[in-house]
């Protein structure tokens, strides 16, 4: 299982959760600190670099996550972050 580890604001990293455990779950993509999109979560790649994000309403399914730049986030963050 690959686990997501991410960055908080003071420096430190924290792990957040297993990659599995975002399959169905609502997430938030982030690129250069700029919200990209919100989104369940449809498929994980084994590596747990990249996601595929479901298609709803006039978005299309679509590839995310760290190999193309990315930071993905659940979408209720404990850190305060949504």
């Amino acid at each position: 299982m690959t686990t997501i580890v991410l960055k908080k604001l003071d420096g430190k990293q924290e792990k957040l959760q297993e990659v599995d455990e975002l399959l169905g779950k609502i997430v938030r993509i982030e690129e250069a600190g700029s919200l990209v999109r919100v989104g369940e979560v449809e498929a994980v790649m084994p590596s747990g670099d990249l996601i595929w994000i479901k298609a709803s309403g006039c978005e299309t399914r679509a590839l995310f996550g760290r190999a193309l730049g990315q930071l993905v986030y659940p979408f209720n963050d404990p850190n305060g972050m949504t």
